[in-house]
């Protein structure tokens, strides 16, 4: 899919722009998004596959902890399902001297959590305590609000655990932002580029910062003579009070002034 999508043979991705074709009941948009994008990562090597997680959580989640060097084996399962819980993704690290990092994700696409309380009962009853003490909750959706609620509702202990805060937030936008110019070793800096690709098709792009937004739009000088010298008496229309009146840059003096 993410091949047809580069080389435009097929336009099933409008499907989650919410385009229909009547014929579908029902589009199960957010599990052919998590099987597209994070499906391949089943197929690399433990190592650069925790690079892209560790690229992502160094930027989104600078104090996660994350244990130094490559993994030595990756356990990798999509909608896994344990006491009726079933979240969209469980990876499981471990490296060769027995240190462990589990990720446990959530993936949304403009639909609500599945309950209030969905989050609460992927880390309480998905995870015994001792993945806990070694686990990050990624919570992805194309705004996090939701995901932030869930937090304000629960105890605040929830989710602590070491110290730290094991719930993080992750938009698709910030997603997308890590991908891009992101140039690992191997066959999975094809997986990134086409992922990249594939996001920016169903609507997600990078944010680039005010300041190309301010380099893009055009600057128009500001006029600051008064444009009134009366109500109506000797107007000639705008284009031509326009021409003679002084521009500059900045700076602007209020259109009605009283007192004369």
């Amino acid at each position: 899919m993410l091949h047809a999508i580069e080389k435009k043979k097929t336009t099933i991705y409008r499907r989650y722009l919410g385009h229909r074709d009547g014929v579908e009941r029902r589009v199960f948009e957010e599990d052919e998004i998590t099987s597209t994008v994070l499906g391949p990562l089943a197929f690399f090597e433990p190592g650069p596959v925790l690079g892209f997680w560790r690229r992502l959580l160094a930027r989104e989640a600078p104090r996660a902890a994350v244990p130094p060097g490559d993994p030595s084996r990756m356990e990798f399962a999509l909608w896994p399902r344990r006491r009726d819980v079933e979240p969209d993704g469980y990876l499981r690290f471990t490296w060769a001297d027995g240190t462990r990092l589990n990720l446990l994700i959530e993936v949304k696409w403009h639909a609500p959590l599945s309950g209030d309380d969905q989050l609460v009962k992927q880390w309480r009853e998905f995870l015994d305590a001792s993945e806990r003490a070694a686990t990050l909750h990624l919570f992805i959706a194309p705004e996090v609000s939701v995901g932030l609620a869930a937090r304000n509702d629960a105890s605040p202990a929830t989710w602590q655990a070491g110290g730290e805060d094991r719930l993080i937030l992750v938009s698709w936008r910030q997603i997308c932002a890590a991908l891009q110019h992101w140039q690992p070793d191997g066959p999975i800096a094809r997986w990134a580029e086409l992922t990249h690709g594939y996001l920016r098709a169903v609507g997600i792009k990078p944010f680039r910062g005010f300041d190309f937004a301010r380099t893009a739009l055009p600057t128009l000088p500001i006029v600051h003579r008064r444009f009134f010298l009366g109500l109506t008496h000797g107007f000639s229309g705008f284009a031509r009070a326009a021409a003679a009146l002084p521009q500059s840059q900045a700076g602007f003096r209020p259109f009605f002034k009283t007192g004369e």
